[in-house]
């Protein structure tokens, strides 16, 4: 981009993202926030209420991350990760789970490299994490250190 010319500019302000994120998350109200916290950061999100959901939207669309907050249905999850892995090779894929959750136990379970992320960590934070990442390389790749990160 030259100096001069403000047309790139002008379109990330109008909403071109930077990122597209795939967002897998029961909570509706979640969902939500997550949405209008990723528009604030010029990243672009599409919800699904579950797995399965999840799984028909990566075929239609190409995603830079998948965040999903940890379901029940560990298998549905796992195939979920799976496919994202086999679709999009460089994909970020980023677990919400519980605190006290043992996760080194779920990502044995889950057998797909993913970034674990206690989910009291602010979404504001997620998402600064997801926006600085927008021309890093793909996983494996480190999270700030809070506490509420593995």
């Amino acid at each position: 981009m030259k100096p001069w010319d403000r047309s790139a500019v002008r379109g990330l302000r109008r909403g071109v993202p930077k990122m597209q994120v795939l967002w897998v998350d029961r909570d509706e109200s979640r969902r939500v926030y997550a949405r209008n916290v990723a528009v604030s950061r010029n990243l672009a999100v599409l919800e699904a209420q579950d797995a399965f959901a999840a799984m028909g939207a990566l075929g239609r669309a190409d995603f830079d991350a998948l965040v999903v907050v940890e379901e029940p249905r560990l298998l549905s999850m796992r195939g979920l990760l799976m496919l994202a892995r086999k679709r999009h090779a460089g994909i970020r894929v980023f677990v919400l789970v519980e605190p006290g959750r043992d996760r080194t136990a779920l990502r044995r379970v889950l057998g797909v490299p993913v970034e674990c992320v206690g989910s009291d960590m602010p979404l504001e934070t997620l998402f600064n994490v997801l926006a600085s990442q927008v021309n890093a390389t793909p996983m494996p790749f480190s999270v700030p250190r809070t506490s509420a990160v593995d």
